[in-house]
């Protein structure tokens, strides 16, 4: 049976091996190449479209598409409320959109 010191020694050296970082595979870091180079291509469009903003045209035309008569969605409006709002209205809507789109949320700002 080995000491307690040993077998101490042992499992750390264990983990300590398990977890060192070793040479990949010249295939493997091809790979791991090419996915980092396609993450930044996402990145780059992400950026890009994050950057964009919705227009009016945009939002008149998803109030278009909406039906009159449906119940409200999770958000608690009405489609007959976006389909009869004024330009104002609308103009709200448009700015509102614009936030969640530019922050993934509306903020308070």
């Amino acid at each position: 049976m080995l000491n307690p010191q040993t077998a101490e020694d042992h499992i750390a050296n264990y983990f300590e091996n398990l977890y060192t970082a070793r040479e990949g595979e010249e295939a493997y870091m091809n790979w791991t190449r090419a996915v980092d180079q396609q993450i930044q291509e996402i990145m780059k469009i992400k950026d890009k479209e994050q950057n964009q903003t919705i227009n009016m045209d945009e939002i008149n035309k998803a109030i278009r598409q909406l039906k009159k008569g449906k119940s409200n969605g999770p958000d608690n409006i009405l489609n007959k409320a976006l389909i009869n709002a004024n330009e104002g209205t609308t103009q709200i809507y448009l700015e509102i959109m614009n936030k969640i789109h530019k922050n993934g949320h509306q903020s308070s700002d």
